[in-house]
């Protein structure tokens, strides 16, 4: 998934996507420069959980991408940008804003199986979920405003301010 735009959407099991391998992280899924805003889910049980992307036993490659400001149905329990199930993730080089229970966390029962290799990402009222030891970080995320041009009116640019802006690792990225 390339340059792609995932805004206002509502669904049962996520906002925006849910991919879902055969097991075993047989299949590789790799999001690229794309954009996840006000995404929401319907609440379907007391325990209302959500999250604007959900990936079930594969592989999960992130660069580049803008997650922020999802939609919550009243009574929902907790939000998250991307939530794990028996998953191997990588993450680089993105942005994730205003989820109150976790940017990346992981669905699976104990023990923890899903695993993260995160580094030169921005957080903002977004925290890290626990990966029960099974989350490695390089050092060099930040958690700051990105200090978007207006995201109110749905532009998430990054102003000349922004703490973003030159902090990403060109070296993530994949070849031209």
């Amino acid at each position: 998934i390339t340059h792609s735009v995932f805004t206002g959407n509502v669904g049962r099991l996520s906002g925006a996507l849910a991919a879902a391998g055969p097991g075993g992280s047989a299949i590789t899924l790799t999001v690229l420069s794309s954009l996840f805003t006000n995404n929401g889910f319907v609440q379907t049980n007391t325990f209302a959980v959500g999250a604007e992307m959900k990936i079930f036993d594969a592989n999960l490659i992130l660069i580049n991408n803008t997650f922020a400001d999802p939609q919550m149905p009243a009574g929902a329990i907790f939000q998250q940008g991307v939530q794990l199930f028996r998953t191997a993730a990588q993450a680089f080089n993105n942005l994730f804003v205003n989820y109150p229970t976790h940017s990346l966390g992981h669905g699976d029962p104990a023990p923890v199986v899903s695993t993260l290799v995160e580094d030169h990402n921005l957080f903002f009222n977004a925290p890290l979920g626990a990966f029960g030891g099974n989350l490695s970080s390089g050092g060099n995320s930040l958690t700051a405003d990105p200090r978007f041009v207006d995201a109110a009116a749905g532009n998430y640019r990054l102003r000349a301010d922004s703490p973003a802006v030159d902090a990403g690792l060109d070296s993530a990225l994949p070849p031209a």
